[in-house]
Order: C-alpha cells, then structure tokens, then sequence
C-alpha cells in the first residue's frame, strides 16, 4: 500500500464510520415510523427532503472553513489557524439563526409545496416543528466540524457520531412508543429523539476544539476579510449541493401524483444511496483536506496523484456496494414496508440509483481539487446546469407525456452523468492548480 493511499484511508475510514452511523440515525427512524403507517412514512420522507436542503446549507461554512483550515495548517501558520476556526464559528452561527427564522416563519406553505396527501401533510409538519428547532445549532455545529477535519482529526467525529446515534438509537423507541413513566410521543417522538441526540453532538464536538484549538476570545472580534473569504469558497460549493436537495424537493413533489407508496420509496431509497454516498464523501473529505494542506505546503504538484489514488479506491468500493444493492433491494425495501406496494415501488429506483452513484463519485474525486483549492465555481455552475437544464426538464417531461415514475429516476441518472461531464471538462483546464486561498 502506498504512502498516499494510506494517508487517505487514515482520513476516510473515520468519516465513513461517522456518516455511517449518523445514516443509520434517519434509517432508525424511518424504520420505527414504518409501524405507524404509509402515510408517516410519506410524511417524514417529505420532510428528510426538506431537512436535507437545509442541512446542504451548512456547506458554506463548512466546505470554506475545511480550505482556509487546512491551508493554514500546511503553511503552519497558527495563528490563522485559531483565526479561521473562528471565523468559520461566526459564519456558520449567523446563517443558521437567518435559515431558521425564514424556514420556521413560513413552515406550513413550505410544506405545502409538496402537495401531499392530507394525512401525510400532517405527518410532515408534525415532525418538522420539532427537528427544524435544532437548525441553528446544525450549521454553528458544522463551522467547528470544519476545523476539526481541516486538522485531520477525523477520528474524532467518528467517536462522538457513534456516541450520539447510539443515544438516538435507545430513544427513538421510547419517546415514540411510551415505556413506563415516559408517555408515547408519536411521530414527534421520533424528532425528539433526533434533536436531542443533535443537541449532545454539538456539545461534544465544540467541547472537543475548545479544549484543543487553543481558540482565545480575542479570536473571534468579527474580521470581515475572514468571513468574505469563507463565504467566497462556500457559497458557490453550496450552490452546488443545495441544487441537488432542492431538485429532489421538486422530483418529490412531481412523484406525489403517483400516490403516497411511491413518494415514500423514493425517500427510502434516497437514504439508502445516502448510505452508499458514505465511501464517497468519505474519499472527498480526506482529498479535500489533503488538497488544501499540499497547496499551503506549496506541493500542488503532487495533488493530481493523490486524486488519482482516491478514484481507484471508490471505484473498487463501489463495484461492491452496487451489486449488494442490486441483488439484495427487494429484501432492504421490505425493513421499511410491511404491505408491499411501497417495496414494488422502490425496486426499480434502488436499482437505478445504485448504478448511478458512480457518477457521484466521480464528481466528489475532481472535486476535491477546487474545494481543496478554494476554487469552487466550475463546482457550482457543472451542478446546476445538470439539475436545472437537464435533470428537471426530463423529469417533468417523463410525468406529463410518459406518466410512469421510472422515467423520473432514468432523468436523475442522465443529470448525474451530464455533472461528471461538465466537472470533467473544467478539470483538465487544470485552472485549480493556480488557485488558493
């Protein structure tokens, strides 16, 4: 095993455990809310559409402050080390409480806009009042997460992760059943449960850097140039991944007309290839990170390599995972759905998507070198072009003319494969290679 492959493994395997538990987190619940009925589930997939457009928002800080981080760190330079830290803090506290206060203000016609069945509407807004309350906590959350990957501590996230979504894992049961003394909270029980389990993650990970970042309250006096430059990285790299939930919000409210089984196998499946994203984001966090220290430590020349290395480690993983996923999603579907018709319906989009993912990984591996870079806008344009000029159109055009959802998951397919294209061409302009923070 070579230097590099092992450098990205030390960095990737952490995450991967850590964003591994933390998809079993929202699996639990689903699997918990299946007992209550098709209409829950229909509800709650709608809102995860929600939550996770949300939660893409945290990449501001989060993407921005893991390039100012680990640049700094390859150049050692430690002051701006601690200073990036808490700017990155800043940025992400002051988009969380505006994001909660426009969402929250407006929840009933947000959720409105998926045109659900009365029940799962219901359903939707019951748990959404509950879980969005922990959002301004979710992004000041991701501006220390960012410092703790942009030093390579990856390890850490993976011990706290376990921690809390094992906590959820207790819970979840008993505030949604009742056991004893604790009353049965329903399907509010469930965003309890995660709100709560959110709550103990934010305290341990900001107990974890303030006691190792060495951060000094002279550090945060608020420094304009620092949050422009966390915001000149991250909103572009944002744009990129809030154009995907966003599209999949449309894609859910376009798929409604097929009834409340399909809508709720499209959510399960979503988590489902949000479980096999893992090894991918995994791959690009450690690439990211060690994109960034490299160009601090002037050795942009070795950046390609290192790419190079990390494509052949997710396609072997993925080769894997996908014929798992094909041979084994009738089974998967069946945890979720005791009736049937929601296991028919997620079938064909489980197989579809598992296929798909390669083109994810693709995009994540050249990503990693304008993210690394801070040059995040071929990130952005190659992402919304393929989801707004590609990827909705088909997907409109297959509901209005086709009238079969299979048509709708071949769309996301193409769009997926048009992103790798767009991303491939701004690539070998090598334009990354002259960029830093």
């Amino acid at each position: 095993m070579s230097k590099d492959t092992r450098e990205i493994w030390q960095l990737a395997w952490p995450i991967m455990v850590g964003i591994t538990t933390h998809m079993l987190f929202h699996l639990v619940d689903l699997y918990w809310i299946g007992f209550l009925g098709k209409a829950a589930l229909a509800g709650v997939a709608a809102a995860g559409a929600l939550v996770m457009f949300l939660w893409t928002g945290t990449r501001i800080a989060n993407t921005g402050g893991i390039a100012v981080i680990s640049q700094a760190l390859g150049r050692d330079d430690k002051i701006e080390l601690r200073k990036g830290a808490a700017d990155t803090i800043i940025t992400g506290a002051i988009l969380g409480v505006i994001v909660f206060v426009l969402i929250y203000s407006k929840l009933e016609s947000v959720v409105a806009f998926f045109k659900l069945e009365p029940v799962a509407y219901k359903a939707a807004l019951a748990y959404l009042r509950v879980s969005l309350l922990g959002i301004p906590l979710l992004y000041l959350l991701e501006g220390s997460v960012a410092y703790v990957i942009g030093v390579g501590q990856t390890r850490v996230l993976m011990y706290i992760g376990v921690v809390c979504n094992l906590v959820n894992l207790i819970v979840d049961p008993l505030l949604m059943f009742g056991y004893g003394p604790i009353p049965a909270f329903g399907l509010q029980g469930a965003a309890w449960a995660s709100l709560l389990s959110s709550i103990l993650l934010f305290v341990l990970v900001v107990g974890w850097q303030a006691k190792n970042a060495g951060l000094q309250m002279g550090d945060f006096a608020l420094r304009i140039k620092g949050v422009k430059t966390i915001l000149t990285i991250g909103l572009p790299a944002a744009a990129r991944d809030l154009s995907r939930p966003l599209v999949a919000m449309v894609v859910m409210r376009l798929v409604a007309q097929f009834g409340s089984a399909t809508v709720a196998a499209y959510g399960i499946s979503s988590r489902i290839m949000g479980i096999v994203i893992i090894y991918i984001i995994g791959l690009s966090v450690a690439l990211n990170q060690m994109t960034g220290k490299r160009i601090g430590e002037g050795r942009v020349h070795t950046v390609e390599e290192i790419l190079k290395t990390g494509g052949r480690i997710g396609f072997a993983v993925h080769a894997v995972v996908a014929t798992i996923l094909i041979c084994l999603a009738n089974p998967i579907l069946s945890l979720f759905d005791g009736t049937g018709s929601v296991v028919a319906a997620g079938v064909p989009i489980v197989r579809v998507f598992s296929v798909m993912m390669v083109f994810p990984l693709i995009v994540r591996v050249m990503g990693a070198a304008f993210s690394g870079s801070g040059n995040t806008k071929p990130l952005m344009f190659s992402s919304v072009s393929a989801h707004w000029l590609i990827q909705f159109p088909l997907a409109l055009a297959a509901v209005t003319y086709w009238g079969n959802p299979l048509g709708v998951w071949l769309a996301i397919f193409i769009a997926r494969a048009m992103e790798a294209a767009f991303l491939w061409a701004f690539y070998r302009t090598y334009q990354w290679q002259k960029s830093a923070v």
